[in-house]
């Protein structure tokens, strides 16, 4: 319906500390320990991922992406990239990909676009 809505949450120490209420959403981009992570795979056995389901309608996007695009692109700027993109998968993803790498790519950048139809 327009609007940009983060569906998971980052196994990571300071993602923990910020659901707690120690930190606050801006201090995770500044947080030495912001990389260290709390869940992983072959950390240990079983792995118990998190399952969310999420109705979807046509025209809905799914971005699934690595914190390489969400701490170098703010929200906003994902949601307008997402619709100047033509419904164009692939376009979304040069261009998000493209504007982490302009703000300094930092980090690695992953993204995947899918296009509800």
């Amino acid at each position: 319906e327009g609007a940009l809505s983060r569906l998971t949450e980052d196994d990571s120490w300071v993602a923990h500390l910020i659901a707690t209420g120690v930190l606050t959403p801006e201090a995770e981009k500044k947080n030495r320990l912001s990389h260290v992570v709390t869940k992983a795979i072959g950390q240990e056995a079983p792995v118990n991922p998190t399952f969310t389901e999420v109705p979807l309608t046509s025209g809905d996007w799914l971005l699934l992406c690595s914190d390489g695009l969400w701490n170098m692109v703010d929200d906003d700027d994902i949601l307008s990239l997402l619709r100047q993109s033509g419904g164009d998968p692939a376009r979304v993803v040069e261009t998000l990909t493209q504007a982490a790498n302009d703000a300094g790519g930092r980090d690695n950048i992953s993204v995947i676009a899918l296009k509800v139809v």
